[in-house]
């Protein structure tokens, strides 16, 4: 029986990883200090290209729609399915998915009503191959209302314990 002994590497070369990694984060921190400067924390950073935006306060991002804020959950759908090119009204067991692409299984409900929107994303994530998404309709501007953010945080870390992506959708016109 042969054993093959194997040198391990010195701790030095450890070291040096270590040191490599330390200059590397110095510099991609300062890259983001010097590009963020002028960038306030309750600042929304805007993809104008797709309409996309994130609220530095919530981290989840949100989808301006061209809908009046109090059409009903219809428009909404509607609205958010010619935007991701999805299917309405997909029939699961038990159920029907507001918005299907070839990734996402997505429900629609308004803030008020996300604890239902969260039970039925978790269903039809688990009812089709799909992740399961849920979109709140939320209302404009979200960073002056600091119950809205917090109560959106709550749902966040649920979403995320659930397995779910959390989406948020405002009108596109900016009013409430």
């Amino acid at each position: 029986m042969e054993i093959e002994i194997k040198k391990k590497r010195p701790i030095s070369f450890g070291i040096k990883v270590g040191v490599a990694v330390v200059i590397v984060s110095v510099i991609l921190g300062g890259l983001l200090r010097i590009k963020g400067n002028d960038a306030s924390k309750s600042e929304v950073l805007t993809d104008k290209a797709t309409n996309l935006q994130l609220a530095a306060d919530v981290l989840v991002p949100i989808l301006r729609l061209p809908v009046e804020p109090t059409s009903p959950e219809a428009k909404w759908t509607e609205a958010l399915s010619a935007r991701i090119e999805g299917e309405t009204e997909v029939q699961v067991d038990r159920g029907r998915v507001d918005v299907m692409t070839d990734n996402y299984a997505i429900e629609i409900d308004f803030l008020k009503k996300w604890h239902e929107g969260l039970g039925q994303a978790i269903h039809y994530g688990d009812e089709s191959p799909h992740i399961g998404v849920l979109a709140l309709i939320v209302g404009n501007p979200l960073e002056s209302d600091p119950d809205a953010i917090s109560l959106i945080k709550k749902i966040d870390r649920l979403c995320i314990k659930n397995g779910v992506k959390l989406v948020l959708l405002q009108a596109a016109n900016g009013s409430s």
